[in-house]
């Protein structure tokens, strides 16, 4: 069967019905229709109760698509302008803010912290901005002792520092990686004696003038905001609200909230701003190395001034930080050599390939991937971390959706311990798109696109690829026949 592609974007509002898009002057509405569709199928795979994505470059917003509740109960439309928690997100806000303090020249990042603020523990006072930020100091991450932390509030970063305590290192500082957000609490206070002002108004302040926008901002915990989405936990009975914890213990590691569109300005202000000049961008990106010379960071990624350094699902550079809190799972994207920001926040905590999700979606601008309607049943062989597979791509040639199943076997069984123990006997939504790029088949899985590239073989087949997780490889082939 012929594949047809869609043209124009007015087909699916009726499928989209949530869905709020901006499109942007010089976008592919085809492009579009593959960004509403699968925020609407990540949504309903996931529950989550809202999903909020904004893709800015050069000062202009290329897209933006909200879909879902930012309120349950009162039936309450998430729109673009709900302002999300950004969990550790919040740490390239604060790692930029420290960024331009060194600019002015208030900060020596090599310096021990010890110099600028008082009253710390003897172990702490050695250690640097530079340690503390690419999670090199030796501190801890959360213990059992911090399973109450979220229930004080703390008007300033300096008296927060009382959340993290007289705590031993578990590593001598330098030596290794060891990811700690009590670190970020440190910076926060670091920032705020530097400063002299409470890190809630001076950060507010850093953003307006920095971005001019009016987030991200620290969450205002203890007054009304009807811009703020209520948080919600998932499970197998459905999405359930829940009440707020206090994220004042930490500004720079978990404190901000903001809309994606906001969120997306602020990265593309990182990569665009004319205040930071180009010796602070380096400092900002370039990774930092262990004592041995050794990378830190993980996977597919190395630190930076805060900032993840690593590459996309395609090869291309790309800055990155992604965040998991109570009710919150976020991510923001930069690509610096194409000048594109992709912010993608939600109303719930779930188990998701946040980054790769946001790359996928990114590729759809990037690469002008239009949507295609593919009618029949294709089936395929091939393999999921070096486990034998088969089933079939269904579709049945009425929308640009189609069904990906591997026969309930061993990548179902993987995505099931991350779907609320949901089997999904039909298969996992799936899209074909084309692009600039060629293929691809992105498969709208528990934990986030797969965005699988295909290819075609000498031997006739198309093989389509990807990584899900830590190494785990996807590979399938399809008969050639499928795009004739």
């Amino acid at each position: 069967m012929r594949i047809r592609f869609r043209r124009g974007r007015f087909a699916l509002i009726a499928l989209i019905g949530l869905t709020r898009l901006c499109v942007g002057a010089d976008a592919n509405d085809n492009s579009f229709d593959s960004i509403e569709v699968m925020l609407s199928k990540l949504r309903e795979i996931t529950q989550v109760p809202a999903l909020s994505v904004a893709i800015v470059r050069n000062g202009q917003v290329l897209a933006r698509s909200t879909v879902g509740k930012v309120d349950i109960r009162n039936q309450v439309e998430a729109l673009p302008e709900h302002r999300f928690r950004l969990a550790s997100v919040s740490k390239v806000i604060g790692a930029t803010m420290l960024a331009l303090m060194v600019q002015r020249g208030e900060l020596d990042p090599g310096a021990p912290i010890g110099d600028y603020l008082g009253g710390l523990p003897e172990q702490y006072r050695s250690l640097t901005t530079l340690q503390l930020l690419a999670h090199t100091s030796g501190l801890p991450h959360y213990q059992a002792r911090d399973g109450l932390r979220g229930m004080t509030h703390y008007d300033t970063a300096i008296e927060a520092l009382e959340s993290v305590g007289d705590r031993p290192l578990i590593s001598i500082p330098g030596d290794s990686y060891s990811y700690s957000s009590h670190g970020y609490t440190i910076l926060s206070a670091l920032y705020e004696a530097i400063s002299g002002e409470p890190i809630r108004e001076s950060s507010s302040a850093f953003v307006k003038e920095f971005a001019e926008r009016n987030s991200p901002v620290l969450e205002e915990f203890q007054s009304r905001d009807s811009l703020r989405s209520n948080l919600y936990s998932v499970d197998s009975d459905g999405p359930k609200m829940l009440n707020p914890m206090d994220r004042s213990y930490n500004p720079f590691g978990t404190g901000f909230v903001a809309s994606a569109t906001d969120l997306a300005y602020f990265g593309d202000a990182v990569l665009n701003s004319p205040q930071i000049d180009e010796e602070t961008r380096e400092l900002l990106f370039r990774p930092i190395t262990l004592r041995n010379g050794e990378k830190t960071g993980r996977y597919f990624y190395e630190v930076a001034f805060g900032w993840r350094v690593g590459k996309d699902l395609s090869g291309r550079t790309v800055y990155h930080h992604a965040g998991v809190t109570q009710g919150a799972r976020s991510a923001l994207v930069l690509y610096p050599e194409i000048g594109l920001s992709i912010a993608f926040l939600s109303n719930a905590a779930w188990t998701a390939s946040i980054e790769r999700t946001g790359f996928a979606l990114a590729n759809i601008v990037l690469e002008n991937q239009s949507p295609a309607i593919l009618g029949g049943h294709h089936d395929y062989t091939g393999s999921f971390d070096g486990d034998e597979i088969s089933g079939a791509l269904i579709c049945d040639g009425s929308s640009v959706t189609c069904r990906f199943s591997d026969n309930l076997g061993a990548l179902s069984e993987y995505l099931v311990r991350h779907s609320l123990g949901k089997e999904l006997k039909l298969g996992w939504p799936s899209l074909l798109v084309r692009g600039s790029s060629g293929y691809a088949l992105k498969i709208v899985t528990s934990i986030g696109v797969v965005d699988m590239r295909c290819t075609f073989a000498s031997s006739g087949c198309i093989t389509c690829q990807a990584e899900l997780g830590n190494g785990r490889i996807l590979v399938v082939n399809f008969s050639a026949a499928m795009f004739r």
